[in-house]
């Protein structure tokens, strides 16, 4: 039997390291992925994303390597929609603030035995890797009135 395995993250504007991401998160299983609410985005960021979150849940379930996209519980933390979605293992990209063990630690509260790995490899080969550098670039190269 497959495994199930869920990704969260923004994916505001998709880029290269989304789809390595997403490639090695599948090589643990079906992927599914918690896209953040913009409510969540902005809490967290500061700043609400470019592209609204339904939008952005479409994209990413068009992904391949995508099994589903499901957006986050509006005003819950992302364990929660973990629970819901009942994972073999939970992968975190390279990127992502937040502490492996902590979260397994939460699970293990909730009686869940829940494995959290990271990938630790970053694609930084790319000139625009990240949604920060996208962003930045057309900064650069556009004009604004």
């Amino acid at each position: 039997m497959t495994k199930k395995v869920v990704i969260a993250g923004t994916f505001d504007i998709i880029h290269p390291g989304h789809l390595f991401f997403i490639q090695n998160a599948a090589e643990y299983g079906e992927v599914h992925v918690i896209v953040a609410r913009d409510s969540t985005v902005e809490r967290i960021k500061g700043k609400k994303p470019v592209i609204p979150e339904e939008q952005r849940r479409i994209v990413v379930e068009g992904l391949k390597g995508v099994t589903e996209a499901v957006l986050g519980n509006e005003g819950s933390d992302f364990l929660e929609k973990v629970v819901e979605i009942n994972p073999d293992i939970v992968v975190l990209g390279p990127n992502q603030d937040v502490d492996e063990q902590n979260i397994a630690n939460q699970f293990a509260e909730k009686g869940l035995n829940i494995p959290v790995i990271r990938i630790t490899q970053y694609l930084d080969n790319v000139p625009l890797y990240s949604s920060t550098s996208i962003k930045q670039k057309i900064k650069e190269v556009c004009e604004f009135e």
